[in-house]
């Protein structure tokens, strides 16, 4: 079933709030990502937090899921899911 959720980019633009399900939010989330040193979090019609993509301020090594990398300066880890 489709819900709708807000994606916070936490730097204050960027934000959007979407009718899908949350794997199609994750997918949506990583076309828009860039460099910003934040993690992004997604929540439900009621502001709760049910999903996190957590920004790692160090190189990402081999045993890391990444889904973004900048090199030196950090990446997004793996997905955390709440619901």
């Amino acid at each position: 079933m489709e819900k709708r959720y807000h994606i916070n980019y936490n730097t204050g633009i960027g934000n959007f709030t979407m009718k899908a399900s949350l794997e199609e939010i994750t997918k949506e989330v990583a076309i828009y990502l860039g460099f910003t040193q934040q993690g992004v979090t997604v929540t439900d019609n009621n502001n709760n937090i049910v999903a996190v993509l957590p920004w790692i301020s160090i190189p990402a090594t081999d045993e890391d899921i990444i889904t973004a990398d900048y090199g030196d300066f950090g990446f997004y880890g793996a997905w955390e899911i709440y619901e």
